[in-house]
């Protein structure tokens, strides 16, 4: 087997020895366990059976584990749940402060193991993939007009795409009704009240991490847009302080070629256009 910098690996059962007090005895003897086993026999069929290198299949494997964090306690197999309920039971058992700290320590040991390279996915991924943390995110945006202009907000330096001009709105909080999220977000961004109209339709997009500028996450948006009114005798004005975005105005149809609009306005715009 072949490393990325150091050359064939060798691929051999290890058992030690390590000392009683070494602090990654735990995972150490986890290694002692499962090293004495053969899997290449088992791999070997999956890799004839689906028509997939053996290589490939072994790479995956192992990439799977070392990228599954707390996952990996359940996919490691029975051993590792065994061994951390029978430290459990074990201090439970004697009752003492002792060996209850002893259990602690021995837990400590195997969970931290579990997330090894985790802490820095750039280090231990440098060309991305696994180790980039992926979520999704829910967001609702409101789209105001009045008359022939549009109400646009222009992303801070904080944002993904700072400069860029979209619509009111953001990410919704756990739990929060889609009203208050849109109420929230737009006395955030523009200081106005607004109410809730139609859904117009619900965007999608990929956000990947930008390492450069300290965003690690690939983000999954769901964009909600709904019309939205507002009152006519009050202009927009920024209200959170360092937040995503830095301005907010009301814009003429006329002038949007000559702004860098985001992917969520551009989309909204024309889909409403063609509706109407």
């Amino acid at each position: 087997m072949e490393g990325r910098d150091e050359g064939p690996i060798p691929y051999a059962s290890w058992t030690g020895p390590w000392a009683d007090d070494d602090p990654d005895g735990n995972f150490k003897a986890e290694v002692a366990a499962y090293s004495s086993l053969d899997p290449l026999a088992t791999l070997t069929n999956l890799s004839r059976n689906l028509d997939i290198p053996l290589g490939a299949v072994v790479r995956y494997v192992l990439a799977k584990w070392a990228s599954g964090g707390a996952e990996a306690l359940l996919e490691l197999g029975p051993s590792t749940v065994e061994r951390m309920q029978a430290a459990v039971e074990e201090a439970e058992a004697d009752g003492g402060a002792a060996a209850r700290l002893a259990a602690y320590h021995q837990l400590r040991q195997m969970v931290g193991w579990l997330g090894a390279g985790l802490d820095d996915p750039v280090a231990a991924y440098p060309r991305g993939g696994a180790g980039a943390p992926r979520r999704v995110r829910v967001g609702i945006y409101g789209l105001a007009r009045r008359d022939d202009r549009v109400l646009l907000v222009r992303a801070s330096e904080h944002d993904r795409y700072p400069g860029t001009w979209s619509l009111p709105g953001g990410g919704i909080d756990h739990g929060e009704d889609l009203d208050a999220a849109v109420r929230r977000e737009f006395r955030e961004e523009t200081g106005l009240d607004v109410e809730r109209g139609e859904l117009l339709g619900v965007s999608t997009r990929r956000d990947p991490p930008q390492p450069d500028r300290g965003i690690p996450d690939d983000v999954y948006a769901v964009q909600l847009v709904y019309a939205v009114t507002v009152p006519d005798d009050i202009e927009p004005a920024v209200t959170e302080v360092d937040g995503s975005v830095d301005a907010a105005r009301w814009v003429a149809l006329a002038d949007l070629a000559d702004l860098p609009l985001g992917q969520l306005a551009t989309w909204t715009l024309r889909a409403t256009d063609r509706a109407t």
